[in-house]
């Protein structure tokens, strides 16, 4: 829980990574080399997204 406070925090995208439209990304998440995260994608906070 939060507690209804806005987080700021780093993340990382890897070259070529891709972040479709009104998708949410958490702090502390990591985008690979040509990672994706698809359209209206939900990625928690500090998940590693691999490329495919």
């Amino acid at each position: 829980d939060e507690g209804g406070m806005v987080k700021f925090g780093e993340i990382k995208i890897g070259e070529n990574g891709f972040v479709g439209s009104r998708a949410v990304v958490m702090p502390g998440v990591v985008l690979e080399n040509e990672a994706n995260v698809g359209a209206l994608s939900l990625v928690m906070k500090e998940e590693i997204v691999r490329s495919r």
